[in-house]
This record gives structure tokens, sequence and C-alpha cells, in this order.
């Protein structure tokens, strides 16, 4: 039987099988589960949708390693968009060229960084312009009405379930790639 591994599948798995267990910690101390970062990914893909963005469709992420990039790359992949993480300590200049080379049809960027892309967004093709907290930023962003679902920080560490080791894999055999 033949499968293709999508990259959403990881997160799939993690909501079935995780669902409750701790899947990312915010910037801001906030805890998310398996089902909340799921819930949180679908909506962004819901937005992305009801904004007109489709399969094939590339969307831009300005954002550091958060939670929102997460949400933005699982929620652009889900409904078929092409995820293009960029660089935030490139220049607007840098942002143009990338925008206008890879077609990029939605940019998500943290409010932080929204300045550089607000700086080029009449030099681009761009359509659609989405940030975390579009009161902080200046030109006409939009938000991906994802919410705010919080859960209480927990006191207790929740540590990975243990894997067999390497070790103990039969010898003799033979490690193969999936085709």
């Amino acid at each position: 039987m033949h499968k293709p591994l999508l990259v959403t599948d990881f997160l799939d798995r993690a909501r079935n099988h995780y669902a409750d267990e701790e899947a990312v910690v915010a910037t801001t101390g906030e805890r998310y589960s398996y089902a909340e970062l799921g819930d949180r990914a679908d909506r962004f893909s819901a937005a992305l949708q009801a904004r007109g963005v489709e399969k094939g469709d590339r969307v831009a992420v300005l954002d550091p390693n958060t939670h929102f990039h997460l949400e933005a790359a699982y929620g652009s992949m889900q409904i078929g968009a092409v995820h293009t993480p960029l660089n935030y300590r490139l220049t607007p200049s840098d942002f143009e060229y990338i925008l206008e080379d890879a077609g990029v049809k939605a940019v998500f960027a943290d409010y932080e960084y929204a300045e550089k892309i607000e700086a080029i967004r009449d030099d681009v093709s761009t359509e659609l312009f989405v940030t975390n907290d579009p009161d902080a930023v200046d030109g006409e962003w939009t938000t991906s009405n994802r919410g705010s679902t919080t859960t209480a920080p927990s006191t207790a560490r929740r540590w990975p379930k243990t894997r067999s080791s390497p070790s103990t894999t039969p010898r003799g055999r033979r490690a193969t790639r999936r085709a």
C-alpha cells in the first residue's frame, strides 16, 4: 500500500494520539496542547481560505521561531498552499525580491517585523497581508481571527515518552527508505 507522507500528518497524528499533551510554549509563556495547536492551525487555514488562498498558492511567513510560525506553517500546508518562510534578518529589498520571485499570494508577518513588509507593499503583487496584531502595525493588515486559546501554565513538566534505542533493532535487519 502506498500512502504519501505529508508534513501535516505529524500534527494530525499528534492530535489523535496526544491531544492533551503539551505541544508548544508561546513566547508569552502560554502553553498549547496538540489539540489547541491544531485548532489554531485550522482557524488560520479557514481564514486563508476565506480570503481566497487556494492549493498551490504561496504563503510567506515572516516570524521568528514562535508558535505563530508553527500555526501559519501548518495552517497554510493543510490547505495545500506552499509554506514560504522568510528570514526576519533580511532587508525590505530582499523581501521584495523573494515575494515577487516566489509569486507569494499572502504574507503573514509578526507585528514586530511587519514594517519591513509595509515598506515594499506597493512594489509587490502580493494580495493579502496578515499579522498577529493589526492594531500594532501601520497600513492595512488583517488578522487571521485565530482568537486566543489559553491554558494555565503547567507546574509539572511533561517529558516525552521513552522510545527504544537503535541498539534494540534486530541485527541483520536492513534499513530501507520509504519509496
